[in-house]
This record gives structure tokens, sequence and C-alpha cells, in this order.
């Protein structure tokens, strides 16, 4: 929020764009359930408002080339948990998989043994916590409004991710 405090104190006509998550963020997730393999996450019960970075950017676009912007714009596609995640993963690929909430230590721990480097381990935990505590869980109509069209279903949108 400071950044958008120093931008609006100087005077240039700004619309900022807060994006929720972009479902390609768990890639690592989705592919390793996609081949039956179960993962660990500490967001609890956090939801959050995935969606596919292509309608992020269409939607930014979008919005630079509208004569008068909103102010500011909450992007996000419909919140989910990671255990909602993995239930729609396992539909769309006919895998069993299942996403374990862990604690903070333990998902700590799981990712040092994953051998995932000490300092990234705090920084993926940093996001865990902001899930957990209910950041990225944005319900606004903004995305689609802007977009002019539904956001991509969550099961679709793994589809494609797992596409690629």
């Amino acid at each position: 929020m400071a950044t958008e405090a120093l931008l609006k104190a100087s005077g240039l006509q700004v619309s900022f764009l807060r994006n929720a998550w972009y479902l390609e963020n768990e890639l690592s997730y989705l592919q390793a359930g996609a081949q039956g393999q179960d993962s660990v996450y500490a967001a609890g019960d956090g939801r959050i408002g995935f969606a596919l970075e292509r309608e992020y950017a269409e939607a930014a676009a979008k919005v630079m080339t509208t004569p008068v912007p909103k102010p500011v714009y909450e992007f996000a596609g419909t919140p989910v948990t990671y255990a909602e995640l993995a239930a729609t993963l396992q539909t769309v690929t006919g895998q069993a998989v299942t996403f374990k909430a862990v604690s903070d230590d333990t998902y700590r721990q799981d990712m040092r043994e994953a051998g995932v480097a000490p300092e990234l381990v705090e920084v993926l935990l940093s996001m865990q916590i902001m899930m957990r505590a209910g950041e990225l869980d944005v319900t606004s109509s903004d995305l689609a409004d802007v977009l002019g069209r539904p956001v991509t279903p969550l099961a679709t949108a793994i589809r494609e991710i797992l596409a690629r």
C-alpha cells in the first residue's frame, strides 16, 4: 500500500490492478497431482482467487486502453482452498491426489527435505502464511467485468496449464 500512497501523492492518474494469484504459480502442485503425487501446504483454510496469467494480462491491457478507468481493480477468480484445488485437480486428471495441510514447521521441513534452498523455503512459507491470513481471498467481479466474459473455470484452467 505504500507504493499506492506514493503514486497517489504524485498527482499522476493511475489505476491499481490488484491481482490475487496466478494459477501458474501452483504448477509444481498441479504437475505432481497429475502424476498422482500428494503435496503439502501451510495455507490452512485460506481461500485463493486463482486465475490464469493470460487473463490478468488481457485485463491489464484493457484497463490501459479504457478512457476513464476505475482507480482500483480487484482481479481474481473464484476463491478456493488448496483442498478444493486438489479435488478439482483429481476430477480433471482422474488421479487420486491429496494436498495435505501441515504446520509451518512441517512445511518448512518438508521443503528443505525436498531440496529447496533455505532462503526460498522462507519465501514460499511467507506466501503460504499470506494465503492462510486471507490476503488472496478476493471476491470481486472486476476481472470478469473487464474481460467482458467469465473468468476461466478452475477445471478448464488446470487443463490448459497441464497441456502446455
